[in-house]
């Protein structure tokens, strides 16, 4: 049954992310380097929000491209030229929008854009809720962030990146979350007030923090213990066979969205069925979501590229099961590996479904074969060089994008005949011989 459960949970979070996953990418030309955003909140149904954002220019361009939510309402855009803001014109396609450079401003290489706009929230409920996507944005992006809240009282709102003020005036209070790190994705959760519950874990490498609603009646003490002591062993795991975290702290919080559970940079976003399956010992995510913070959170997922079948979830799982190697011992990897063998010979192998990692993308192929054969590179450049390669690929990849590519390289660089082999398994179907 806990099987079932974790091959639930799985599926559905990821088709949720890839149901997001645009056809376009403008990477080449030009990249976001910096947002800074400022947020009201005074009630109702909608945020205020004025974001600067600072757009780096690699080639030529006329307009600029930028990912939107149809529920954002666009009231201005103005481009900074010879130190004051001008409105550009702009048109809009459902989920993007097109900035029309005026041709004064086409020879710089850096736009400073001022972006006022709302957003509508679906319902205001006295729920927690992830809001997604709240900001214009591109994929395989990284940038720094800054964020500055001014909400009523009855509401409070959490974000990633170190709370460097919170500040009450009356009936407002503010906060400012600031992000000196580049990451892809900036999250923002709103909550009613009091309605989370914090617990905290300092140790070696980071704050570790825990958001928990208050009204779920599931999470007791002995959830919370729970909880708390498996994140903090498998996350001090990860730091011992990887290396260091590079952020400063990592928050876990609950809400009543995203059903399943969602690992961002420094925040992992906990929905209502994942808390229910771990209360009933039926989920083993926190582990590979945990493995995340480093594959897929500490160096980025490359997006729109199918071939990361081969790399995050994959990896992300295998380092689930070396955490449990580590205190269950390799007996019970090989158990879960051979069960992994097994739903494949019978459920695919053979089959019109049957897909080579390559073309897995994010179906249930990716989370059975993609573990089988992670170990049989490690098994075939043993144990040290495996930790070599793990180490070498996030001590030169942490903080960017990590494409397929340089995924082989790295490889490549440790065992160039293992690299080719592990290009043959993951080009072809079956599983590759022992």
């Amino acid at each position: 049954m806990k099987y079932i459960f974790s091959i639930y949970l799985n599926l559905m979070f990821i088709l949720i992310i890839c149901m997001n996953i645009p056809l376009f990418s403008q990477g080449d030309k030009y990249k976001v380097s910096r947002y800074d955003f400022n947020v009201t909140y005074d009630g109702g149904l909608e945020l205020n929000i004025k974001a600067k954002i600072s757009i780096v220019k690699y080639q030529p361009i006329d307009t600029i491209k930028l990912l939107i939510d149809p529920s954002i309402k666009t009231k201005y855009v103005a481009l900074m030229h010879k130190g004051k803001y001008d409105r550009i014109n702009y048109t809009s396609n459902g989920d993007s929008i097109n900035l029309i450079l005026p041709f004064e401003s086409k020879g710089e290489r850096i736009f400073n854009i001022s972006f006022d706009y709302s957003l509508t929230l679906d319902s205001l409920t006295n729920e927690v809720v992830a809001l997604y996507p709240w900001y214009p944005y591109l994929w395989n992006c990284v940038s720094k962030y800054k964020l500055t809240v001014s909400s009523i009282n009855s509401f409070s709102f959490y974000s990633q990146g170190n709370l460097i003020n919170e500040h009450n005036e009356g009936s407002r209070t503010s906060y400012t979350y600031k992000m000196n790190i580049g990451i892809p994705r900036l999250s923002l959760v709103m909550a009613p007030e009091g309605a989370l519950r914090l617990y905290q874990v300092k140790n070696k490498n980071a704050v570790l923090k825990y958001y928990f609603m208050q009204k779920d009646t599931v999470i007791g003490k002995v959830f919370v213990k729970r909880f708390i002591d498996e994140t903090n062993e498998a996350f001090n795991y990860y730091c011992d066979l990887i290396g260091p975290y590079q952020y400063e702290n990592l928050t876990f919080i609950e809400t009543c969205s995203n059903g399943g559970v969602n690992s961002q940079p420094c925040f992992i976003i906990m929905g209502p069925d994942f808390i229910k399956y771990y209360s009933k010992l039926l989920a083993d995510f926190p582990p590979h979501e945990i493995a995340h913070q480093w594959a897929g959170s500490g160096f980025f997922v490359n997006h729109g590229d199918i071939r990361n079948g081969c790399i995050y979830e994959p990896l992300a799982e295998y380092l689930k099961l070396m955490y449990y190697e580590k205190f269950k011992g390799r007996s019970y990897m090989e158990k879960e590996l051979n069960n992994n063998i097994l739903e494949y010979k019978n459920d695919y192998e053979g089959k019109d479904e049957d897909k080579s990692l390559l073309e897995s993308g994010s179906s249930r192929i990716t989370y059975i074969k993609g573990p089988v054969i992670m170990d049989k590179i490690r098994r075939t450049i043993g144990d040290d060089k495996w930790t070599l390669f793990l180490r070498k690929l996030y001590l030169k990849y942490r903080g960017k994008i990590l494409s397929y590519d340089d995924f082989v390289n790295c490889l490549s660089s440790i065992n160039h005949d293992c690299a080719n082999d592990f290009l043959g398994w993951v080009k072809t179907k079956g599983l590759p011989e022992n």
